[in-house]
């Protein structure tokens, strides 16, 4: 038999702060993550939402906020369909039994919300599920992106497409 290495008490310690220096490393390492991810979610340029499978707001960001005209805790207290425009309240409904039905994994929608102040916006919408372990939906991640000034370019064109210049009647296209 071959004897077993006899260790120190200086050995043992000496592993013991190893361990604990790659634990504060590591937990360095998370915190620095964390931080990135909090920064780019409070600073992106659009808007960002988690939603629970009922609807309801766990998460926006400022972008979101500001573009909706609420405050952080007046949109938590909202579900989607409460902010969607009425022409526009099921509009993603179907996408998103098939997303959670792990049929599709993300899907995008054009629709209309309703600010706070009572205007309509047009929003694009980009949506994808965060699932568990077990792939059961935890939430919906959204990423919104105001595209009005871009609806309201279209809608231009195609009165011009089938209006007369001069008098605004309505021409042969039309």
């Amino acid at each position: 038999r071959t004897p077993l290495p006899i260790r120190t008490a200086a050995s043992v310690g000496s592993d013991e702060i190893g361990h604990l220096y790659q634990r504060a490393m590591a937990i360095g390492r998370l915190r620095e993550s964390e931080e990135r991810f909090s920064s780019t979610m409070e600073h992106a340029a659009i808007g960002i939402a988690h939603v629970d499978t009922s609807g309801r707001f766990l998460y926006v960001n400022p972008q979101l906020c500001e573009m909706l005209g609420y405050q952080e805790r007046e949109l938590l207290e909202r579900t989607v369909k409460q902010i969607s425009h009425p022409g526009d309240v099921s509009a993603a409904d179907d996408l998103r039994v098939k997303l959670r039905a792990g049929v599709i994994n993300s899907f995008k929608l054009e629709k209309r919300y309703i600010r706070k102040d009572g205007s309509a916006l047009w929003v694009g919408l980009t949506i994808a599920t965060k699932r568990d372990r077990a792939g059961n939906s935890l939430y919906d991640i959204s990423v919104v992106e105001d595209i009005s000034a871009r609806k309201e370019a279209e809608e231009r064109v195609q009165y011009l497409a089938t209006h007369d210049g001069l008098t605004g009647l309505p021409n042969r296209a039309m």
